[in-house]
């Protein structure tokens, strides 16, 4: 067996971890952390838990990030920073 197939299987597989580690930490952390706050928050029946995973979770957690994203941008053009 070559070296460049064994060297190239284990690049292979440090990167798919690496990766995995980056989607779970944008995905869990980024989008669904915000989102979870959110429901809970703005969540009216105080009994009825949020499910972590739900679709309002994950919309809210986008939502989240494009409300930040337009009034950092917003902020730019208001000051002059950005022409």
């Amino acid at each position: 067996m070559p070296i460049g197939a064994i060297v190239e299987g284990l690049f292979e597989f440090i990167f798919r971890i690496i990766k995995q580690i980056l989607v779970e930490l944008v995905l869990e952390i980024l989008i669904k952390g915000p989102g979870y706050l959110f429901a809970k928050l703005f969540t009216f029946k105080r009994t009825k838990e949020i499910d972590p995973d739900s679709f309002r979770v994950v919309f809210l957690g986008l939502l989240f990030w494009v409300i930040v994203g337009f009034t950092i941008y917003s902020l730019f053009y208001s000051n002059g920073t950005v022409e």
